[in-house]
């Protein structure tokens, strides 16, 4: 989560396809 944010607030974005929901949390596991 934290590798996500960092990505993001260098306006990277979803570099790493962490977040495939795109709701900002990061490695959440699949329905």
């Amino acid at each position: 989560q934290a590798c996500f944010e960092y990505c993001r607030s260098m306006e990277y974005g979803d570099i790493h396809g962490l977040d495939s929901d795109n709701d900002g949390t990061a490695c959440e596991p699949a329905p």
